[in-house]
């Protein structure tokens, strides 16, 4: 079942709860497949990254943002969007980290992974600083502070 419609201004209380909810089960999904002791598939990586983009892609307009305007001024987005485009991307690394320690790939494929991890690290470093310029919080049970670390590594790798 998908969202249902609302009027510009109008936002669904729980919008934001069930399009975290939603990307929590591709989260479990990605932890559960792509980082198991057994050997992934680039198959099963690709198909968890296609429902990364379906979620975002499935989400209401007032929950979608993107940079570099993440943190929009006009009434016609949720407070949460910057929350949903940085989950997208925090996401979206570490779908391709493992992919990087592969041996076995070939170089267009970790290249791929590379560029991918790099944008979303660059994507997220941008999320955060204008979240903090603006001193809007973060309802995240995610550290900031090592998400900012981790990010900046990925981008200097």
């Amino acid at each position: 079942m998908g969202f249902l419609p609302t009027p510009p201004g109008n936002f669904s209380i729980m919008s934001a709860a069930i399009a975290l909810f939603r990307v929590s089960k591709i989260l479990a999904r990605l932890l559960q497949q792509v980082y198991s002791p057994q050997r992934v598939s680039l198959s099963t990586i690709q198909s968890v990254e296609n429902d990364l983009n379906d979620w975002r892609n499935g989400l209401p307009s007032y929950l979608r943002v993107d940079l570099p305007n993440c943190v929009p001024t006009s009434t016609n987005f949720h407070s949460h969007a910057p929350m949903m485009l940085l989950v997208h991307h925090w996401v979206r690394t570490l779908i391709h980290r493992p992919i990087l320690a592969s041996t076995l790939l070939k170089k267009d494929e970790t290249m791929k992974a590379t560029s991918s991890l790099a944008e979303s690290s660059r994507a997220i470093i941008t999320i955060l600083s204008a979240l903090n310029e603006k001193k809007i919080q973060t309802n995240l049970c995610l550290s900031t502070d090592f998400t900012l670390w981790s990010s900046c590594i990925s981008v200097l790798s």
